[in-house]
């Protein structure tokens, strides 16, 4: 018979159960919240997970069973050691767990923001940031005190949610299922800069089969996309793939220059330290299929409401965009390129490499597209 290991027989699970478990926490330890993490109990934890594997998995599944029953700061304290012990590649099969208590501690953030509004005499949507961070935070406390350790709290729980949701999909995708979960992501990410990580994560493409028509040399490709959040990330990961597959000359370009560091960025396969320098460019222009014209050129302007000419962005793919935002072409995503870029496009280390270093992003060629699949696609695209 199998043995049960009881996480309470270890004295350093104790410690840490016992003092997350205390009496709420004061106001004063709230506004210096970086000095809970020089308590013992919680890098005593953490180092003692990363010794006991073994064990490990099922103190994590402890800690976050109970933490409906901690006082809200430390809950979020002690979510943040679950996900810095599970970062190291221990199991959380309390993943659900963790995503359900982050989702009912973000609807809890908002109701705090809606009475601190109150006492600011503003409406919720009136409420600037930087007068949220001005106001008598003791006054807010006092208003809502499990609002505010809530609301204080929530990166600490953003970074264990984080950790768990970039390493499994099935999450994601729970996740993404949550009525309104990208409108409240979206609304919080102005006072808690990152719930934005939460956003770009659910907008995350996940796999998508993509048609690439190159009209100028007259040939079609089909790649796959993996866990993308930009279509800057997604120039600079083609780039790199025609690079390897051969493929950049065959569609007229002669000058783009292969980084290998890029190469290792783009893929996520670098430290952290190694992320913090990075830049990629065009050697293309990316095109949607609305932009190709009879004559075999590209528009890219319209007339604006103020009767001046400015860019359409149903006709360019904007770096800054999702692939899903491209319009469809048959129920297809369709993108036209040329090797005269129309100026010069740039993009940072904030484009070119991941939102977290557990996603695996990637474009793979797919296969060529034989001439009558072409000249099909070709035919879609004018008749559009």
């Amino acid at each position: 018979m199998e043995k049960i290991m009881e996480p309470y027989q270890y004295p350093i699970v104790r410690d840490f159960m016992a003092f997350v478990m205390r009496p709420e926490v004061a106001f004063d330890e709230i506004t210096t919240s970086g000095e809970i993490f020089q308590h013992r109990e919680f890098s005593a934890l953490i180092d003692f997970c990363c010794k006991n594997p073994e064990v490990a998995e099922i103190v994590v599944g402890e800690v976050i069973r109970r933490l409906p029953e901690m006082d809200v700061f430390k809950a979020c304290v002690a979510a943040l050691c679950v996900g810095s012990i599970t970062e190291g590649g221990v199991p959380c099969p309390s993943s659900v767990e963790i995503v359900n208590y982050f989702i009912e501690r973000s609807w809890r953030c908002v109701a705090y923001l809606k009475k601190a509004a109150g006492m600011l005499e503003v409406g919720l949507d009136e409420l600037e940031p930087e007068a949220l961070e001005k106001a008598d935070q003791r006054a807010l406390y006092a208003l809502d005190g499990e609002g505010y350790k809530t609301f204080v709290g929530s990166y600490y729980l953003i970074m264990c949610v984080m950790s768990r949701i970039c390493r499994e999909r099935s999450l994601r995708e729970s996740l993404r299922q949550v009525e309104n979960i990208e409108d409240l992501c979206g609304f919080l990410a102005q006072y808690v800069g990152a719930y934005g990580f939460v956003s770009s994560v659910l907008e995350l493409v996940e796999e998508e089969d993509i048609i690439i028509l190159s009209p100028e040399q007259g040939v079609g490709l089909e790649v796959t996309v993996r866990q993308l959040d930009s279509n800057f990330l997604f120039f600079t990961l083609f780039q790199i793939e025609m690079y390897h597959r051969g493929w950049l000359e065959k569609l007229g370009v002669l000058d783009y220059k292969y980084d290998p560091v890029r190469d290792q960025r783009a893929h996520n396969l670098v430290g952290e330290d190694e992320r913090e320098e990075g830049q990629d460019s065009a050697c293309m222009e990316y095109y949607t299929y609305k932009a190709y014209q009879p004559d075999g050129t590209y528009s890219i302007l319209m007339t604006g409401a103020d009767g001046k000419q400015q860019v359409n962005p149903e006709n360019r793919v904007w770096g800054e965009g999702n692939i899903y935002e491209i319009p469809r072409l048959d129920d297809r995503i369709v993108i036209l390129v040329d090797s005269h870029p129309l100026m010069s496009r740039s993009w940072g280390k904030g484009f070119t490499t991941p939102v977290h270093g557990a996603i695996r992003p990637d474009v793979t060629l797919k296969r060529q597209l034989s001439d009558d699949e072409f000249d099909t696609w070709m035919q879609k695209v004018k008749n559009n």
